[in-house]
This record gives C-alpha cells, sequence and structure tokens, in this order.
C-alpha cells in the first residue's frame, strides 16, 4: 500500500486599487482533504502595489500547517 498524496489547493483575492503603500486585505481559500477555509487577511509590504502572490503565499502556509508533518503533498495554484 502506497503512502497518501495530500492535495492542498489556494487561491487569493484582493483589491488592488485599496492597496495604500503595499498595506491590503484579501480572502484566501484553502482546501486540504478535511476541510475547505476562507478567511480574511490583512498583509503590510510596505513599498509594494501587487500583493496577489503574496497572499497565495500564505494561504500556502496555512495549508501546510493545516496537513500537519506530511511529505507527500501537492500544492495546486494559479500563480507561477
Amino acid at each position: 500500500m502506497g503512502t497518501k498524496l495530500y492535495e492542498i489547493y489556494v487561491d487569493s483575492g484582493y483589491d488592488w486599487n485599496k492597496t495604500i503603500d503595499g498595506k491590503g486585505e484579501g480572502e484566501i481559500c484553502i482546501v486540504t482533504p478535511k476541510e475547505t477555509i476562507r478567511r480574511k487577511v490583512e498583509l503590510c509590504f510596505p513599498g509594494l502595489k501587487q500583493l496577489n502572490n503574496r497572499f497565495e503565499l500564505v494561504a500556502i502556509q496555512e495549508g501546510l500547517k493545516k496537513i500537519g508533518r506530511r511529505k507527500n503533498f501537492v500544492v495546486y495554484s494559479d500563480s507561477q
């Protein structure tokens, strides 16, 4: 019997028109084998105007926390 592969799907969105000096509020969505999570997140990276990839990295980080110390996982995102 093989080792289970855990799949994590992530996405995020925010209104880039409302980003002021690298501070913005967005929403992340995470789908793991056990649950689907949506929550608002506020990020601050002074000097940046585009935060979408940062929001997706936060979603990946949160997804990895949810599956624990698993060794076999794949993350799906629409960002490169």
